[in-house]
């Protein structure tokens, strides 16, 4: 039999003292009850799967953040059927403010195996639309796709006229335009032209021109673009054998004027910030101080262009950014790891490091693929957040973070992805012993590695299968010394099945 035991009765002296313990008493339930809404981060894996093509490999060119916080990615993606041929096709990865796959679309269709050579996003619209393009080195037809929220897909047959063009940079107009941006695409030894098309959104080429470079023999180079404050579009590029720089251009394409960057030593990144005056150039220069690349930062206004002073030495190779106010937040390769991180550098008189972050799940994705050598691969929310697309480092994936504007991403419940097979733990929580099993394993898929990840990201230990498909973590590290109590990850060394969180007490 259960026995209340009672509360000892407060003594309140009179009927405002009674209010005030009223008050006071809702306050603390409050505190306890209510329902934390501070935003979370995230990091996920989304692969794209077709039953009969297999896995896809992921290879993300662009990402936006929609106006109640989504996220969207713009991927060229390879499917491989068989061992001797493959294709690739364009998708669009729709993920919600709390990561969970909402829909993946593909273009072309992939059970037509239509095959493209490059995708280019060209921005987001106020209805959350997102608009590309695609197409192929050749003549083949190329594509003006727009695919509004709910993954439906529009494709207009798009004329770029005779040439052998690859497009790799994008932007959307205030007036609901696009600027396109890339290069003439040719294995032959004479001058291969920057291009440029203002495109309106049904399709029809509003203005097009084409830069030839200052000798015969350089191969232009086409790296980023920007609208400036004015009107005019900013362009990083090489067009000259020497040196990288700047081009201005009017939206009709007319070259205004050459800018040249000072010791440039690597492709220049733009961003500007909604209605900030100036846009923010990052590139690398060579120190002789240090006897290695450093990032340099300026500032590109009508007018001029500011060298920024940098407090930190420590990073090079940007390839992809954004700015928010005069803060900047870069892919970049940390010098000292010999490794892309994504940093967050504020601003004050100065540029200063104020985080860097990276994620054993992801590898930012720097690849040069058909020229590209730059990627928009950052995206903010209203908040400040950041997204940030890359791969999944053990397994052909799309990856996807979320970012806190302090650097940090908080453990989150298991993220929906397309179903896939799982990781069983038992009993969980742990104590001393932990069983695990792949469920529905092959023989050839039993003999994957398993991994044991702490909360901070670091892996702890490594498990070999004891039975096909059975593994048993006794809660020790790699050099033996016993985990604390905490959450830790159990994910497979080949990507193949969805991570399991587990918890360990005393």
């Amino acid at each position: 039999m259960k026995h209340a035991v009672p509360f000892p009765k407060l003594q309140l002296a009179s009927s405002t003292h009674r209010l005030l313990a009223l008050i006071c008493s809702a306050i603390l339930l409050l505190l306890l009850y209510a329902p934390l809404n501070a935003e979370e981060g995230f990091v996920v894996n989304v692969p794209h799967y077709l039953s009969d093509h297999g896995f896809a490999g992921v290879y993300p060119q662009s990402i936006y953040t929609c106006s109640d916080d989504a996220v969207v990615i713009v991927s060229r993606v390879v499917f491989s059927p068989d061992d001797v041929f493959n294709y690739y096709c364009g998708s669009i990865t729709k993920l919600s403010p709390n990561g969970n796959l909402l829909w993946i679309k593909y273009f072309p269709d992939p059970s037509d195996y239509g095959d493209i050579d490059w995708i280019v996003g060209l921005g987001i619209d106020e209805n959350d639309t997102v608009s590309l393009i695609t197409g192929t080195f050749d003549n083949d037809q190329k594509y003006l796709v727009h695919v509004d929220s709910d993954g439906d897909i529009d494709s207009i047959p798009l004329d770029l006229g005779e040439g052998s063009i690859g497009l790799n940079k994008g932007l959307r107009t205030a007036s609901g335009d696009f600027i396109a941006l890339g290069d003439m695409v040719s294995t032959g030894l004479y001058p291969l032209n920057l291009a440029y098309y203002r495109i309106s959104s049904d399709a029809q080429v509003l203005a097009s021109s084409f830069i030839p470079p200052d000798t015969e023999f350089t191969r232009t180079k086409l790296y980023d673009a920007e609208i400036e404050a004015d009107g005019n579009v900013l362009i990083s590029c090489k067009i000259n054998p020497d040196q990288d720089e700047l081009l201005r251009l009017t939206m009709d394409g007319v070259l205004v004027e050459r800018i040249e960057l000072q010791d440039a030593d690597s492709p220049a990144i733009l961003h500007r910030s909604p209605g900030s005056e100036h846009t923010v150039v990052a590139h690398s220069v060579y120190s002789t101080a240090s006897k290695n690349q450093i990032l340099q930062i300026a500032w590109v206004a009508e007018d001029d262009i500011t060298y920024q002073t940098m407090l930190d030495s420590s990073f090079r190779d940007t390839r992809s950014m954004i700015s928010i106010g005069d803060d900047v937040y870069t892919i970049s390769n940390a010098i000292s790891e010999s490794d892309y991180c994504l940093a967050r550098f504020n601003y004050t008189d100065s540029y200063e490091l104020a985080w860097s972050w990276n994620h054993p799940e992801l590898r930012f994705y720097t690849g040069n693929e058909n020229y590209i050598h730059t990627h928009h691969l950052l995206s903010s929310t209203q908040s400040g957040c950041i997204y940030v697309a890359g791969s999944y480092r053990y397994g052909p994936h799309l990856a996807v973070a979320k970012v806190l504007p302090t650097g940090q991403v908080p453990v989150e419940d298991d993220i929906a992805v397309p179903p896939l097979q799982k990781i069983s733990a038992y009993p969980n929580p742990m104590k001393e012993h932990l069983n695990l099993k792949i469920d529905g394993a092959s023989p050839e898929e039993a003999s994957a590695c398993l991994e044991v990840y702490n909360i901070k990201g670091q892996l702890v230990r490594n498990l070999e299968s004891s039975r096909a498909g059975e593994y048993v973590w006794d809660g020790y590290d790699s050099k033996g010394r016993s985990c604390p109590t905490g959450i830790y990850f159990i994910r497979d060394s080949k990507g193949i099945y969805k991570q399991t969180k587990v918890i360990k007490m005393k």
